[in-house]
């Protein structure tokens, strides 16, 4: 975690605020009403109303009911939980970096590591010495998943530091941005329904209605000699680049691939013209790779799905420019399974290709440079999750749980990991979730996987239409103009993130391309335009 937080450029977020976060506010189920009752540390480390503290902020909110290590543990069969090591120095030691204050998590004067016990199903803390000790601070009062007693040995008030989860060897099984450029999710008619996420949180879910991923993609066209400038995706690329977005290039190559050399080679070509514009990091070349594109749903699938990304690695790394990445969508629904071995050995059986154990030789192999995991609630999976009496709400929280701790950034360093979801969007014109339903979906959707450790979170889809239903994530007006929806005024207050993503194709826009953009820039820093 500290290596994630480090790698963002300039906004090394101090570990007593972003990872105390994790543990003691994300994993306490809302027991903290408010972040506003929490010491704003941001304020004493970063200007008020700069992004540096707009974010520090968002990682020091307690009030977000989700999944990190400490909350509900044992709810992953992967692995037993990492211990969470707290520094309860009264004083945290401070150094100056870039003329910042920031703290010190390698010289805690008084570290306290917790353990996991199974047999339990709690984690117990031990001291420096090896004496047993409470948490610090507000921990047993708001996280039952401490072991705390009165004959425990008090540790200072004040958990002033959070080294973070250590480091462990997990045991060997098997994943950046977003939706298909050659077709988007498959989808059959309706509306996604609303399901309740945890105590008085709605979470509106793809049932019967809402994209559901599973169609074959058709070829990419073949490559001109020069991008065309009327083309629309070149016309987006403008457009993006003058408004400082960073850009992913949205497609699907597995037609192409399957089409044989000479048409992998052209599509690469195409996208190459497209990849020399500025601000654009890379191109993804697969979505929910395995769940739709052809492939056999055997063994001999997971096999053409290696084939499949090696030689599109090898093409693409040769006729794209040079620095743009290489980026997959990926979905493991076990993942959401936590300890259900019906609901594992249902997805492993019904989905061979998805298991985790094949998901990682697809992208720990070092053909792609980025990865996005879908959200798993979407047909066909989510009668499963039914069946096995697991929540949606549970669903979530178990996936990013246990995707946090596959350590994929470890085992390959430098691999960018992403969040997928289609579950905002909405059908027909109007959005339904409105108000607190919005922003607790919002929560649900993208705040619990960056609180988790993604990176950022693809959202499908500005507007796209599928199966004749119109999806978006914002209202149509009456006229001509647009409505902000619940969920884009949610989506808003968090662009100073820089942490949302949303997937644009140029040639279903609602106003203009231009104005389409513009708008979709007040809530993300990125964009994915869907290049043909």
């Amino acid at each position: 975690m500290i290596k994630w937080i480090r790698a963002r450029h300039n906004w090394l977020i101090p570990i007593v605020v972003g990872v105390l976060a994790l543990t003691i506010g994300v994993a306490t189920r809302g027991a903290i009403a408010s972040s506003e009752a929490a010491p704003d540390h941001c304020a004493q480390l970063y200007a008020p109303a700069t992004s540096d503290y707009e974010r520090c902020r968002f990682w020091d909110d307690p009030s977000l009911e989700g999944s990190i290590a400490g909350q509900a543990p044992a709810a992953t069969s992967y692995a037993d939980p990492q211990p969470v090591v707290f520094c309860a120095a009264e004083t945290p030691p401070v150094q100056k970096t870039n003329g910042k204050t920031m703290i010190s998590a390698t010289s805690c004067a008084h570290p306290i590591t917790c353990e996991w016990r199974a047999s339990t199903g709690k984690y117990h803390c031990t001291n420096s010495s090896g004496a047993s000790v409470n948490p610090p601070g507000r921990v047993c009062a708001e996280n039952s998943n401490y072991a705390c007693g009165a004959t425990a040995s008090q540790a200072p008030a004040d958990p002033s530091v959070l080294i973070a989860p250590t480091t462990q060897t997990r045991p060997t099984d098997a994943q950046v941005p977003s939706q298909s450029a050659a077709p988007t999710p498959t989808s059959s008619v309706g509306t996604p329904s609303v399901d309740t996420l945890s105590p008085a949180v709605n979470l509106p879910t793809p049932t019967p209605g809402i994209p559901d991923p599973t169609a074959t993609p058709t070829p990419t066209p073949s490559a001109t000699a020069t991008a065309d400038p009327s083309d629309p995706t070149a016309q987006a690329l403008q457009h993006a680049k003058a408004l400082g977005l960073r850009i992913w290039l949205e497609t699907d190559l597995v037609a192409a691939w399957q089409a044989g050399p000479a048409q992998l080679q052209a599509a690469a070509a195409r996208l190459a013209q497209h990849a020399a514009a500025a601000n654009v990091v890379g191109v993804k070349v697969a979505a929910e790779l395995g769940l739709r594109g052809g492939f056999d749903n055997t063994a001999a699938g997971a096999e053409q799905i290696r084939t499949f990304l090696s030689d599109v690695s090898k093409v693409m790394r040769a006729t794209l420019p040079p620095g743009r990445q290489i980026a997959v969508d990926v979905i493991v629904p076990e993942l959401g399974c936590g300890q259900s071995q019906a609901c594992v050995t249902a997805m492993r059986t019904g989905y061979p290709l998805l298991t985790l154990a094949e998901v990682e030789t697809y992208v720990l192999t070092g053909n792609v440079d980025a990865v996005n995991l879908s959200s798993p609630l979407v047909k066909p999976f989510v009668d499963v999750y039914t069946k096995a009496g697991i929540s949606q709400d549970r669903v979530l929280q178990q996936q990013w749980l246990a995707l946090r701790q596959r350590n994929w950034d470890s085992k390959v360093p430098g691999l960018y990991i992403g969040a997928r979801d289609i579950g905002l969007a909405h059908s027909g014109t109007t959005s339904t979730l409105t108000g607190a339903v919005a922003e607790n979906a919002v929560k649900a959707r993208v705040d619990q996987p960056l609180k988790t450790g993604v990176r950022h979170v693809v959202l499908w889809t500005w507007r796209q239409t599928w199966n004749d239903t119109d999806w978006r994530l914002t209202n149509r007006g009456d006229g001509q103009g647009l409505k902000s929806s619940g969920v884009w005024d949610a989506l808003r207050t968090r662009k100073p993130l820089e942490r949302t993503s949303v997937i644009f194709n140029p040639r279903e826009f609602e106003l203009s391309i231009a104005e389409d953009l513009k708008e979709i820039a007040t809530v993300a820093s990125t964009v994915y335009i869907t290049a043909q």
